[in-house]
């Protein structure tokens, strides 16, 4: 194992190395970035925004952070500090030294809520700008954590790292050695599990009836003191919350007023008023006592709906500092509990193990899209739309399929084509090495470069920013990654065949790819951004959507050659000069002195912002160059291009569409038959279709006829058909 770690080290090393060099950035912040990646992937931070932060105060005492995000659910802060040696060597990180590291950043928070920042330094300053934000949600804050990241080892000799209350507020810290990061990745990026005994909470067992039994899950009817769950929150905080429900609530961030006022007024009819929570857990231990059924051990515990309801208990605690109100509460629990003998059949029935041998991740997966569904069908207090559980989105599988088999040009001198490759499940470019040779490994980094790696928070990002909706992306990764599932189920829906969704569209989204990464590098190899290195991220998506703005005003019947880039797999010269000036221009404009918000970040999260900014390109202030305008090509052309792509890609699902029918067989559409007339769930023309699918011995269905019959099946399994 140790060997192992050292080679894990080595290739990270390599990778930072390299990063730099294509990138011209700082180690710190390459090894940031891998770290974060890791983390964000394995669902352990939800958001991460780069800051490079270092204050001298009184007494020359240093401060110093590397990194912060909120959790607006979990009402909570993180600071992330690095400690990269960048050395060969593996160090060691000891007690002295992370003393020193966490010192730094409790000394910004002194910092910070002191006022000495605020008071010293210039306002454009990058430290203003976070201290400004975190002292606009001081009094909604309850925990402050504290990330080191290092890539030493952990000293044995470190036994304690709890730390102290910081200003009434809960602190932990967290240290990621690289031992602790190698083992998240060995693990094939899985989450910990989170086991809950619920001894630990003096005894506090669940009472619970029994509802279902089955061999997919077995269901439970229970009532969890409000104390009990608020502590069970306060403790493990948001990781209760299954991820795809954490990401739509953490975009809700207002209690439920009703809720407060129920708690503070009438905590005894809490159970009468509250729809309670649903959850469901890989396994429970759950005994027979004097008075009945109990819930005594959980794992995986998950809250699917109800994370407002809980947060709003636990709230009431640590806000309002109602624990004797909240002792008075019941909450109504309804528990599922996946069998995991069913989880190993249906893994062992639908995977191929020589094939892909990593199964872990298969269960993973299913098991998480087995949760999903069930809090998607789940009633729930606040409404949770279909673009809440959007990872296995139709457009997703597509969007995968075209990028394994679409190769990009060779560029750079290098003879041989590479493929983009698009993450559609967390952790994939990485899994999918995990036990390839160092040789395999070569040769796959060859074919699939890591700089070519699109996650679908990345995807989500380039096409919400080509929308122009700069102001949504501004607002963070799981917000803006929301709204863009919403604005693909339109563009799906409309697409009634969905051959839009073609080569010539995944050509255009990696163009708009390569727009987005040439204009970060763009942006950080700029002289005048190299005094201030804040804002990047809204500076590069105001800049493309305001190019795609005026565009749309001044150049109607013309666009981007989008084609050029995806041949030359990077921005032309022309295209170039005009991110450029327009960065300049943009930094300018977010920073203006006359902005109605004080925080440039804030500010960009408005519309008011790109309000504003359409304004300036209405008045022609802000305009495109003329070289530009002369590389553009016209729309016709594209909409050919297009149109072609259309014809091939019906073609390709024509075929796919008969293989399926054919594979299902004759006596699989004889039993949907039988079953969606006995159902009377099929008309004249319905019935029609599937006959033909009965007997295509004789006669096999025409393509359009298969996806009419595909259509009726998914129907019918819609309604209970199993087809069994």
């Amino acid at each position: 194992m140790q060997e192992q770690l050292k080679q894990f080290r080595i290739d990270m090393l390599d990778e930072i190395r390299n990063e730099c060099k294509i990138n011209y950035s700082d180690p710190t912040s390459e090894f940031l970035n891998f770290y974060t990646d890791k983390l964000i992937t394995a669902e352990e931070i939800l958001e991460f925004e780069e800051y490079d932060i270092e204050v001298i105060g009184k007494n020359k005492r240093k401060a110093r952070i590397d990194g912060y995000s909120y959790d607006s659910l979990e009402r909570s802060i993180s600071l992330f500090i690095a400690d990269f040696s960048n050395n060969d060597e593996i160090q060691t990180l000891t007690n002295t030294a992370i003393e020193q590291l966490k010192n730094r950043v409790i000394n910004f928070l002194d910092f910070v809520f002191n006022n000495y920042i605020q008071q010293n330094l210039e306002e454009s300053s990058a430290a203003f700008q976070l201290s400004s934000e975190i002292l606009s949600k001081k009094d909604f804050i309850n925990k402050i954590k504290i990330y080191i990241f290092s890539d030493a080892t952990l000293s044995n000799y470190v036994k304690d790292i709890s730390v102290d209350d910081y200003i009434d507020k809960k602190v932990e810290l967290m240290i990621w050695d690289i031992n602790r990061i190698f083992n998240l990745v060995n693990a094939s990026l899985k989450k910990e599990d989170l086991n809950i005994d619920l001894s630990e909470f003096d005894s506090r067992y669940i009472p619970c009836l029994k509802a279902i039994e089955d061999k997919e899950y077995d269901s439970y009817l229970a009532v969890i003191d409000g104390e009990l769950l608020a502590d069970l929150y306060i403790k493990y905080g948001a990781r209760l919350l299954e991820g795809n429900v954490r990401s739509f609530l953490s975009v809700r961030g207002k209690i439920n007023k009703g809720i407060r006022k129920t708690i503070r007024e009438d905590p005894e009819i809490f159970f009468v008023f509250n729809n309670g929570i649903a959850c469901t857990a890989t396994n429970a231990e759950i005994v027979e006592t004097n008075e009945g059924l109990v819930i005594k051990k959980i794992t995986n515990f998950q809250i699917i709906n109800g994370g407002q309801t809980t947060a709003s208990i636990a709230n009431a605690i640590l806000q309002d500092k109602a624990r004797d109100n909240v002792k008075k509460i019941s909450v109504p629990m309804k528990l599922t509990v996946i069998n995991e003998a069913y989880i190993e059949e249906q893994v062992e029935t639908n995977f191929d193990y020589e094939a892909d041998e990593n199964i872990e991740q298969k269960k993973e997966a299913f098991i998480s899209e087995l949760t999903s569904n069930i809090a998607r069908f789940a009633n729930s207090q606040n409404k949770v739309d279909e673009s809440d559980f959007f990872s296995n989105h139709p457009f997703h599988i597509r969007f995968e399929s075209l990028a394994r088999k679409v190769y990009a040009p060779p560029t750079n001198g290098i003879p041989y084509e590479t493929i983009w490759f698009y993450e559609r499940a967390k952790g994939q470019y990485t899994q999918e090495q995990m036990k390839l040779t160092n040789a395999e490994k070569k040769r796959f980094a060859n074919k699939y470069p890591k700089k070519q790696v699109i996650k679908k928070i990345d995807l989500a990002k380039y096409l919400m920013t080509y929308y122009q909706k700069p102001h949504i992306v501004s607002k963070g990764n799981q917000f803006n990654m929301r709204l863009f599932a919403t604005e693909i189920e339109k563009e799906w829906k409309q697409s009634k065949d969905h051959s839009n969704f073609n080569v010539y569209y995944y050509k255009k989204c990696i163009a708009l790819a390569i727009l987005f990464k040439n204009t970060e590098l763009l942006v950080s190899h700029s002289d005048w951004y190299q005094a201030i290195k804040s804002y990047r991220a809204n500076i590069v998506t105001y800049t493309i959507s305001s190019i795609f703005y005026l565009l749309d005003k001044y150049c109607k019947g013309f666009e981007l050659d989008f084609m050029r880039i995806w041949n030359d797999q990077k921005v032309y010269p022309e295209l170039e000069q005009q991110i450029n000036i327009l960065t300049k221009v943009v930094y300018d404009f977010i920073t203006d002195e006359t902005r109605p918000t004080q925080n440039v970040t804030e500010w960009c999260k408005k519309e008011a912002c790109w309000d504003r900014a359409k304004n300036l390109m209405d008045k022609k202030i802000w305009f495109l160059e003329i070289d530009f305008i002369k590389t553009l090509v016209s729309k016709s052309e594209n909409d050919s291009n297009m149109v072609n792509e259309k014809k091939s890609q019906q073609e390709i699902d024509g075929i796919q569409y008969q293989t399926k029918v054919i594979n299902l067989g004759e006596e699989y559409w004889e039993k949907a038959l039988f079953w969606g007339c006995q159902m009377k769930m099929l008309n004249e023309t319905e019935i029609s279709f599937l006959k033909s699918a009965t007997n295509f011995t004789k006669h096999i269905p025409t393509d359009k006829q298969c996806k009419k019959i595909l259509d009726i099946q998914f129907k019918l399994e819609e309604e209970g058909f199993k087809g069994v």
